[in-house]
């Protein structure tokens, strides 16, 4: 989705440059929605129609967060199996680790969505020049403090 945004921002004669400053509010309403959208499933209780992650189809709906804790620390930083297994324990265990979880889902997901939408916001409404810095700056930044 990103590429054909700065596709289309770069095809015409004069490039539509706060449409590409926004590439990185895109991604951020995208994972922030995806975010959103668990933590509502997990507010309502349905239950997973395929396997997401280690769970298995039909597993009660776990926030976002419990999925890249467990695929980030479990596959990227080595801990395996024993790791995935000993966070499902512990979720299964503890109904305030649950509800943190919850939680942070909420904050991480509508600040997502609150922080893109405020920086669209601005690359839509100020001049060109300014709106292009604090898109790059907004990038850069990320890439480099992450």
């Amino acid at each position: 989705m990103v590429t054909v945004q700065i596709v289309m921002a770069t095809l015409p004669e004069e490039p539509i440059v706060p449409l590409v400053a926004q590439s990185t509010s895109t991604v951020m309403f995208i994972v922030g929605g995806e975010v959103v959208i668990s933590f509502f499933m997990c507010l309502v209780g349905t239950k997973t129609p395929f396997r997401v992650s280690s769970l298995p189809a039909g597993t009660k709906t776990r926030p976002a967060l419990y999925t890249i804790i467990e695929d980030i620390v479990g596959v990227d930083g080595g801990g395996g199996r024993p790791f995935r297994e000993a966070l499902n324990v512990r979720y299964e265990a503890s109904p305030l680790f649950r509800r943190m979880l919850h939680r942070l889902n909420a904050f991480w997901g509508f600040g997502a969505i609150t922080v893109a939408g405020a920086v669209t916001t601005l690359l839509w409404t100020i001049p060109e020049e300014i709106g292009y810095g604090i898109g790059q700056f907004y990038f850069i930044h990320r890439r480099l403090f992450p």
